[in-house]
């Protein structure tokens, strides 16, 4: 493992974000791979329902 040195902290903060007991916080500086991220969604969406459209047809 690359980080073999990280492995400790890295498995705890998975179980902090898997049993998290606050809500998230969005940053600032998350916007633009939000923005990314649905953007991407959307698409794959629009796609996907174009797809079952079309094989339907």
């Amino acid at each position: 493992m690359a980080f073999l040195e990280d492995k400790g902290v890295l498995e705890q903060v998975h179980l902090g974000m898997k049993h998290a007991k606050t809500p998230y916080i969005d940053l600032g500086l998350d916007k633009g791979a939000k923005l990314f991220r649905k953007a991407l969604d959307s698409a794959i969406e629009a796609e996907t329902t174009s797809m079952s459209t079309t094989a339907r047809a």
